[in-house]
């Protein structure tokens, strides 16, 4: 369940502005900044899984903790400790690749490009205030392939409204699948002062119907004390 991962959401909105065909400065700024911080790796992360019914009784309920190194070029994952309602997790319980993927460290966030396309749609909203901070809000739809299958996504994303920042990512991704009901993803950003940029949170949310019987899993990945591949971040 935990897996099943991102990309982008919601719905119509009356402060839609205009629909654009270049993307504009501070889009392309944010598409600059993730460039320049792939190889970003965390030292440590935490998995935290919430399985619940459609009365609220939590189910299944998991933590994982991992620490990640670098090891002859690759960032190499190691299993620290879990814990579940009913007791204590080992390796062998959860079982994690040896390896965090060269592939996902380099790979561009999917809704970050530059260029707009039949594939990819992105609209400039009205300026948004939160926590007293003015952001750009963009929303955006995206098409992509998964082992030769469509995948369609929409979502909304907020950017500093200055510099071009990511600050937030909001995603609902079609599941295409009679199991899966809604999948929304909504990773955090921010900046390290070395000026790479760092998603350090992410929650899923996921309404699966299985056997006529709703159940809604919420997984929460915290990532923290990041470093740059091939050097002393």
């Amino acid at each position: 369940m935990k897996r099943l991962i991102l990309i982008v959401t919601l719905c119509l909105t009356s402060l839609l502005l205009i629909s654009i065909e270049i993307a504009d400065e501070l889009w392309l700024n944010a598409v600059k900044i993730k460039e320049q911080s792939a190889y970003i790796y965390p030292t440590t992360t935490n998995y935290h899984s919430l399985l619940k019914d459609k009365e609220g009784n939590v189910k299944y309920e998991i933590d994982i903790f991992l620490e990640h190194y670098e090891e002859d070029g690759e960032v190499v994952n190691r299993f620290v400790e879990g814990f579940s309602k009913e007791k204590p997790l080992t390796e062998k319980d959860q079982p994690v690749p040896r390896y965090l993927s060269t592939a996902v460290l380099m790979k561009k966030e999917g809704v970050f490009q530059s260029t707009i396309s039949d594939d990819f749609k992105l609209s400039r909203l009205a300026n948004e205030t939160i926590d007293g901070k003015e952001y750009a809000k963009y929303e955006g739809s995206m098409r992509s392939w998964h082992e030769k299958r469509e995948v369609k996504s929409v979502g909304f994303a907020w950017l500093d409204a200055e510099t071009g920042v990511p600050f937030k990512l909001h995603l609902n991704i079609d599941p295409s699948s009679m199991m899966i009901k809604s999948l929304d993803a909504t990773t955090y950003y921010s900046l390290s002062e070395e000026g790479y940029l760092t998603s350090d949170k992410l929650v899923t949310e996921i309404v699966v119907d299985i056997f006529f019987k709703k159940l809604y899993v919420t997984q929460t990945v915290t990532k923290r004390d990041f470093k740059k591949l091939g050097s002393e971040l």
